[in-house]
């Protein structure tokens, strides 16, 4: 995913407990796409 965000422009503010957190979270199913994209969002420097 995070490769996809970059080649597309879209870069992030996040430190590495919150990608960790996040690729368990989707990992285990404790996250689902809504979350996901909210997540994106909020790192997203741009906004």
């Amino acid at each position: 995913m995070m490769v996809f965000l970059d080649v597309n422009g879209i870069e992030l503010e996040s430190t590495d407990e919150d990608i960790i957190d996040l690729g368990l979270g989707i990992a285990s199913g404790k996250y689902d796409d809504k979350h996901i994209l909210e997540w994106i969002i909020v790192c997203n420097n741009k906004y």
